[in-house]
């Protein structure tokens, strides 16, 4: 995925990064802020890094939200770093874990590697929600990347 979008940008319902600043996050700005990250002898890629017990959240309204998810996921350091990773959807009514990923380094050393992911949002559709990216302590201090988050309408 790299910094480009996956889709046509006029697909794009929601741009993660560009509205960093509409987000509210905890702790502070120590454990929550973007980025551009390169790594040597990979792919740069902008970010929102995330420390363990730290959360950026986002609220959206129903223009805003798309069908899909699109992000890419590594633990950036330390070589020893373990965390569990989620994202939680919060609506009127429901509070609902939508990822949820254990990363370690130790023990998966491909976890300090760029994966990408996505997420179904269509049962989102039409609904104000919050989006809550979360990092939370599995064990060892630790720094996770959320490379380029975007929500995106049907392709079709």
């Amino acid at each position: 995925m790299g910094c480009n979008y996956p889709v046509p940008e006029i697909n794009l319902s929601y741009d993660f990064l560009k509205n960093f600043d509409k987000a509210i996050i905890t702790p502070g700005s120590d454990k929550v802020f973007k980025y551009q990250s390169w790594m040597k002898g990979t792919e740069g890629r902008d970010a929102m890094v995330i420390g363990v017990y730290g959360e950026a959240t986002f609220t959206l309204n129903p223009d805003e939200v798309g069908d899909e998810l699109y992000f890419g996921l590594r633990l950036r350091i330390p070589d020893t770093a373990a965390a569990k990773c989620d994202i939680i959807v919060t609506t009127d009514d429901s509070i609902n874990v939508v990822f949820s990923k254990n990363l370690d380094n130790i023990n998966k050393p491909a976890d300090r590697e760029w994966s990408d992911a996505v997420v179904d949002f269509s049962r989102f559709k039409n609904k104000n929600i919050s989006v809550t990216f979360s990092v939370q302590y599995i064990g060892t201090d630790a720094w996770v990347e959320w490379s380029s988050p975007i929500l995106i309408a049907n392709k079709k």
